[in-house]
């Protein structure tokens, strides 16, 4: 897994959870701003960030839709707005936010078993396997030894060997993250470091 440092964080792909047509007031560095719409609330694919980007308005977007939102020229995404939270969420990008962690992790397959087969302690009590949601230490035990016969290879020979499903408790684990609920963070950019940075 990634190890995050201060700085700037990028991302080249994001998946679009609403898009807000109206014109808004929004709070950035300290002052209001109004930004026209259409205002894409968008969640990254490698860091799941959440931000907001104006869009271009001749663009033809869909709810869940991976659009480029890296360096570069944007065919959909206009220019970034802001790094945005959970609770700045619409309700529609709510309803999608499971939607599109769960494409993220299936598109992903490979990041996400490899997590499974490297993942360690991240204390001297606490191993990193222990913070999916379902996953208590025997089952932690078991993948070890499991792991260790042979490497795990997709999703299916964790759910055979393991018995659980390991998309699932990948995304729970990943939206409690975004939410701001947890301690310790495995996947997601803390909520509150996000606005320090921006993109150029």
């Amino acid at each position: 897994m990634k190890t995050f440092k201060t700085g700037k964080i990028m991302e080249e792909y994001g998946y679009v959870l609403d898009i807000l047509y109206e014109k808004r007031k929004i709070r950035i560095h300290g002052e209001d701003q109004i930004i026209a719409g259409p205002i894409g609330q968008i969640i990254g694919e490698e860091n799941f960030i959440l931000m907001e980007f104006q869009l271009r308005k001749d663009a033809v977007i869909e709810e869940l839709e991976r659009i480029y939102i890296g360096k570069g020229e944007k065919y959909k995404a206009r220019r970034f707005v802001r790094y945005i939270t959970y609770n700045d969420l619409s309700y529609k990008a709510r309803e999608n936010l499971v939607k599109a962690v769960e494409l993220i992790v299936r598109l992903n397959e490979d990041r996400w078993v490899d997590f499974f087969n490297r993942a360690g302690p991240i204390s001297p009590r606490t191993h990193a396997l222990e913070l999916l949601s379902l996953i208590g230490k025997k089952t932690v035990l078991k993948i070890i030894e499991e792991r260790e016969k042979e490497p795990f290879r997709n999703f299916s020979d964790i759910k055979s060997r393991i018995k659980i499903d390991p998309v699932k408790v990948l995304v729970d684990r990943i939206v409690s993250e975004i939410k701001g609920e947890e301690k310790h963070y495995l996947f997601v950019r803390k909520p509150s470091h996000l606005y320090r940075e921006r993109f150029t």
